[in-house]
């Protein structure tokens, strides 16, 4: 099943979630805070297990004089750069699948990437809201290894970052898998729904 622009008449919705709700953007606030602790710890012991002869450098941050400006500067840029790419990711998946452009938008809590024109298959949507999930998190694991012992933490940094702002996709995958496989999936960034078939009335 190929991606649509128009949703099938024996098609109904039966799932989806609205960041536009103050509960809803709540609950995924509070999600993100829980992952953000939990890849925190876990990129972390996976630094220190990659790397544990530079564990004791990078675990150390500098909050004396100019170190702590730097150290500001540093994260900030972190954020704004892995927000960027996880978005990009998102939007290159739209376009190879549903082989629209996507738009994107920042909303003050949250940044998002979508297709509001297009209902795309279960299958397809999960490997899109995914993509940047696993991307980021592989190559980021995957340099600890090798660059320099100053880049771990940014690079950790960054895996957490990713990670925990993945809420609203792993939320999005959870509610897709108990969807059957030929369900269609519209995205208009702060709103997702989710559509399946009717069965013909007897």
């Amino acid at each position: 099943m190929n991606a649509t622009r128009t949703l099938p008449e024996n098609y109904a919705l039966s799932a989806g979630f609205n960041l536009k709700d103050r509960r809803m953007l709540l609950i995924m606030n509070i999600g993100g805070l829980v992952l953000l602790i939990f890849f925190g710890w876990l990129f972390t012991k996976l630094a220190i297990l990659l790397r544990p002869a530079d564990a004791a450098a990078f675990l150390t941050l500098r909050w004396e004089g100019i170190g702590a400006f730097l150290t500001i500067v540093i994260v900030l840029a972190i954020l704004i750069v892995t927000i960027t790419l996880h978005e990009a990711i998102h939007g290159l998946g739209f376009y190879v699948l549903a082989n629209a452009r996507p738009i994107f938008a920042f909303r003050g809590a949250y940044a998002y990437a979508a297709a509001p024109d297009w209902y795309i298959p279960r299958n397809k949507y999960l490997v899109t809201a995914l993509a940047p999930f696993v991307v980021i998190s592989l190559i980021g694991i995957g340099l600890i290894p090798v660059v320099p012992a100053t880049w771990i933490a940014p690079l950790v940094l960054a895996c957490v970052i990713n990670a925990s702002g993945a809420v609203g996709d792993l939320w999005v995958a959870l509610l897709l898998l108990r969807q059957p496989p030929d369900a269609l999936s519209n995205d208009r960034g702060d709103e997702i729904k989710i559509f399946t078939p009717v069965p013909a009335a007897a």
